[in-house]
């Protein structure tokens, strides 16, 4: 049989030879020449540069944006102007086409709403507020109401309000819209009957449903007919999702159902 023979590990471990690596050039002096050394000025410069417009990028885009979007919040609302609602009880169980003509002919200029049905027997339309175009508008409803930044939602509706109507299994028509008038929910309460030509008279039950709405109801007779009305109100950022809202600003409803 032939004798195996050793192999090159075997070989290495039995030797006394140790082999070492030259390391002399790593103990020479480093040294820049200067036209290297030029080359990584420029990419520190360079480098500095690119650093500090992300770093104002970033800024301007977490925080100065933000400032800048409550700011103009601040300024629509500051205009003070004053929210001219429909009057509800010259709308019931009329057509749609005469609702359109009434709101038009109280200055409103109306988009319909995106995704809703608009028919003989239903229709929801948003007025373009003081702030925004009917363009505007109808970009800004397409994309939903939720997700706009707290400026374009105030511009959009700041002053104005929704409305819809609904004939199908009998008849009622409805008013939404944000009050950032000063006071709370008690002040919106207030204003939004005085809209409607509504007194404590009026009213046979009020408190706070389900929902965490506070409201009043009665009844009044229009006409031959007999309706039922309800005036809610709710803190406006407890119905949209949207940071930088004004606190005091409401989310207000008001609605007439034939009976």
């Amino acid at each position: 049989m032939t004798k195996q023979q050793p192999s090159s590990l075997d070989k290495f471990k039995r030797s006394k030879r140790v082999t070492y690596i030259d390391a002399g050039a790593l103990s020479r002096p480093q040294k820049i020449t200067g036209a290297s050394r030029a080359f990584a000025g420029i990419i520190v410069a360079a480098a500095v540069v690119v650093g500090g417009g992300c770093a104002y990028v970033a800024m301007d885009k977490l925080v100065l944006s933000g400032m800048r979007a409550d700011a103009q919040v601040q300024e629509i609302i500051g205009q003070n102007l004053e929210t001219k609602l429909p009057r509800l009880k010259n709308i019931v169980s009329t057509s749609n086409e005469e609702t359109r003509s009434y709101l038009k002919s109280e200055g409103a200029t109306l988009v319909d709403v995106p995704a809703s049905k608009q028919d003989e027997q239903q229709m929801d339309v948003f007025a373009v507020g003081p702030n925004s175009s009917a363009e505007h508008t109808a970009d800004a409803l397409s994309q939903g109401m939720s997700k706009l930044r707290n400026d374009e939602f105030v511009k959009l509706t700041y002053g104005t309000w929704r409305l819809d109507v609904e004939q199908k299994t009998g008849y009622t028509v409805r008013i939404r819209y944000a009050d950032y008038g000063t006071g709370g929910m008690e002040s919106a309460m207030s204003r939004a009957m005085e809209s409607q030509k509504l007194t404590s008279k009026d009213v046979s039950e009020s408190g706070e449903d389900e929902s965490g709405n506070t409201y009043k109801t009665g009844t009044v007779r229009i006409g031959p007919r007999s309706y039922t009305w309800r005036v809610s109100v709710l803190p406006l950022k407890d119905m949209y999702k949207v940071k930088g809202l004004p606190e005091d600003a409401c989310f207000v409803g008001l609605r007439y159902t034939r009976n």
